[in-house]
């Protein structure tokens, strides 16, 4: 595999597992969201939403800091890996794409409060996207 093959595959691993980490902390932000709308039986909206809104900065800045450190960790993983295994950067992009899917099936459930597996996408896709 010649370096410039290598490095287009890197950025793509590189992008792919920070939108995915995104993905995922949007979701770990909006079921803390739910968790805490739950607490306006206990406290005054304006301290709801205080908490809310410290939780929220506190996630995103301690995960995108975390992103960047995983990001590098994994990378740096294929990358010696990929020297020793001829198609280890086309596995970490099957995994990364298993994980995609497993956001999708995540943020299904939270938005539509039902579970769908991989028999249930041909039926979802199928249908009118728009109505």
């Amino acid at each position: 595999m010649s370096n410039g093959k290598q490095a287009w595959q890197v950025r793509v691993i590189r992008v792919s597992f920070r939108v995915l980490a995104l993905l995922v902390i949007d979701l770990v932000v909006q079921i803390v969201n739910i968790q805490i709308m739950g607490l306006d039986k206990y406290l005054a909206p304006v301290l709801v939403t205080l908490l809310g809104m410290l939780l929220v900065i506190a996630l995103f800045y301690f995960l995108i800091s975390y992103i960047e450190e995983s990001t590098n960790a994994v990378l740096k993983y294929v990358v010696e890996l990929g020297k020793t295994f001829k198609y280890r950067k086309t596995a970490v992009m099957a995994i990364i794409i298993l994980l995609y899917f497993a956001c999708f099936f995540a943020y299904y459930r939270l938005w539509f409060h039902k579970w769908i597996g991989f028999s249930d996408l041909p039926a979802l896709f199928s249908g009118k996207m728009i109505r």
